[in-house]
């Protein structure tokens, strides 16, 4: 195995689920790694120092170290949170559809530097812009991914969310969840 043990990598919280009484099961979408899942042992509990971090729409910079099944983070500290800024419903349902279609579309282990940064962008958006254009942020995202990962080519285009929301579900055979909220 040449890889080291123990590395460090910056990455965003695309999903979350709770193993067992004190662990979570994070899905993370890193830069130079791309989407992959690790255990995060202990955030549950009140003590945890790590729990306020993994939250979702945190980019995070965490320490990692190798496990049998997968990695295990040992430290993570926040590098940027989203959370604060999507204070209306508006705002945190679009910051949910954009994870949701990223981790229904993005293969596991396979760096997207252009996706990432696309993301940054985007969340950046959604806190930003008014209420009233969070659905052209969102179709905006939608096509540029789809172009990103091949799906689309570069010449053709959604024109309303909906088409965009239906073409990633039958690319990805299952429905986003959020996606009725704006439908």
């Amino acid at each position: 195995m040449n890889s080291p043990f123990v590395y460090r990598v910056s990455a965003f919280i695309l999903r979350r689920s709770n193993v067992g009484e004190a662990d979570k099961i994070l899905t993370i979408f890193s830069k130079n790694i791309g989407k992959f899942r690790v255990i995060a042992k202990g955030i549950r509990k009140i003590s945890s120092r790590r729990g306020p971090h993994v939250d979702l729409f945190n980019e995070v910079s965490m320490m990692l170290h190798h496990g049998k099944t997968m990695d295990i983070v040992t430290e993570v500290t926040t590098i940027k949170t989203y959370r604060t800024g999507l204070s209306s419903w508006i705002r945190m349902r679009a910051a949910y559809l954009v994870v949701e279609i990223l981790d229904k579309l993005i293969p596991e282990h396979v760096e997207h530097q252009d996706i990432y940064n696309k993301l940054h962008e985007t969340l950046r958006a959604i806190e930003t812009v008014e209420e009233q254009k969070i659905d052209a942020v969102l179709l905006s995202f939608c096509n540029e991914v789809l172009v990103m990962l091949g799906f689309l080519s570069s010449d053709k285009r959604f024109s309303t969310l909906p088409q965009g929301i239906a073409f990633v579900e039958r690319i990805a055979e299952r429905k986003i969840k959020t996606a009725k909220f704006f439908l």
